[in-house]
């Protein structure tokens, strides 16, 4: 009942952030232009000929909705934007009605492919809420909000003129709180992993961005670039708009990085904590070293790949390595991958470091106010360890949202109510 419930809170969530989105599934008529609509057609039959076919189509959204059109789809064998079609496929089609009102000027744009991706989404919100449960819903929360503040406060902030490099590291800083906070809550494990990770992301766009000024990048490094040219009169710092990307690109693997050290350091000092300030910092290291290889490895792997097509097409001509290497598209990717992988190496030290000092403040006292349980985690439910003594007293290891998390004289460690406890200071 508890999943199900959140679930349904998850689905609320995300209609409240995105209902402008839903509605803009294209279920409706949608202006693209003066007397120009965009609409969903289905196909009912395909009548081929030479070099194309003609395609009798339902149009199922606006003013023509239900109504049949028999429209050309020209196509030929080396066009890979502009394929046949077969019956039932569901495609967007554009409907000029500026010449004739009866008879429309109809163009096909694209296959309908959005109700797939929406269906994909969906499940796989519904699979983390499902496997992970209360933590899942967290995580799919945490992405939600993520998505949310780079499509609606991020992107117009770049298209309102900010400097984009300044608005993506700001956006950073929010997404890594935000995340963290509704993922670990509020603790010494989600402060040093939120330094940490803005230290690391800093770091990989500073680096980027010097490199950048050395090497002379445009920023123009794709086709996708170059349509920004076309938006707002060029004006945009199409540089700052790159490496706004590269720092969004390196956000998830260095707050991954982070967390790992910060979670691993966590348990170390819950096992042993009279382990020395010096101690946990070099096992914190340690622990970064192993992680280290595999995430840059990681990030490498995924800015390779979007580079293959180019990489295939230049050793197809036999481009010389020197042309190669010097080229803005290849440079681009390794200056994204590289600034990326220092940024994570960057977040092991300091995560390390962070946590050590923040670990090791002054060590708070509590007493317990009543017989109170002691659980396994911080939550109510059926997970006693044991029942506290009135006025025991107990070493407060960490906090987390109202939960105080203790160890007892014998060495036994776990999660009590924090009005159930007494402390000299707060955490």
């Amino acid at each position: 009942m508890k999943t199900i419930i959140r679930i349904v809170l998850l689905f609320l969530v995300t209609v409240f952030l995105f209902s402008d989105v839903f509605t803009g599934l294209q279920y409706h008529s949608v202006e693209i232009g003066l007397m120009q609509t965009a609409e969903r057609a289905k196909i009912l039959e395909v009548f081929p000929r030479e070099n194309g076919e003609d395609i009798r189509i339902q149009i199922l959204t606006g003013q023509y909705k239900d109504r049949t059109f028999i429209i050309e789809n020209n196509y030929y064998q080396t066009d890979y934007y502009v394929k046949s079609f077969e019956v039932d496929n569901r495609i967007i089609v554009q409907i000029d009605r500026s010449n004739d009102i009866e008879s429309p000027t109809i163009t096909v744009l694209n296959y309908a492919r959005d109700t797939y991706s929406f269906y994909l989404a969906v499940f796989f919100l519904l699979l983390l809420a499902v496997v992970g449960k209360k933590q899942g819903i967290k995580s799919a929360v945490s992405l939600i909000i993520t998505v949310y503040i780079i499509v609606k406060v991020m992107l117009p902030m770049i298209l309102a003129g900010y400097n984009p490099i300044l608005s993506s590291i700001v956006c950073c800083m929010l997404i890594c709180v935000l995340s963290l906070l509704i993922i670990a809550g509020i603790s010494l494990k989600s402060a040093a992993t939120i330094l940490g990770t803005i230290t690391g992301v800093i770091a990989a766009g500073g680096l980027a961005y010097l490199v950048s000024e050395l090497s002379r990048f445009s920023g123009l490094n794709d086709e996708d670039s170059l349509l920004l040219l076309y938006v707002n009169g060029g004006a945009f710092n199409i540089t700052g708009i790159l490496f706004a990307g590269i720092i969004i690109g390196t956000l998830g693997a260095v707050m991954d990085v982070s967390m790992s050290i910060s979670s691993s350091m966590y348990e170390i000092r819950l096992n042993n904590p009279d382990i020395s300030k010096m101690n946990l910092i070099k096992s914190g290291l340690n622990i970064g070293k192993d992680v280290m290889g595999t995430m840059a490895n990681t990030l490498i792997l995924a800015y390779v790949g979007t580079a293959i097509p180019l990489m295939m097409f230049s050793i197809n001509k036999q481009t010389p390595l020197v042309i190669l290497l010097n080229s803005e598209s290849i440079s681009t990717e390794i200056l994204r991958a590289l600034s990326g992988s220092i940024g994570i190496i960057l977040s092991i030290p300091a995560t390390s470091f962070i946590f050590a000092i923040l670990i090791h403040r002054k060590r708070d006292i509590g007493t317990a106010m009543a017989e109170i349980n002691l659980r396994s985690s911080p939550e109510l439910g059926d997970n006693r360890i044991s029942k506290l003594k009135y006025k025991e007293k107990l070493v407060i290891i960490d906090r987390l949202d109202d939960w105080y998390q203790v160890k007892r004289e014998n060495g036994e460690a776990g999660w009590v109510r924090e009005d159930g406890v007494t402390a000299r200071s707060k955490l």
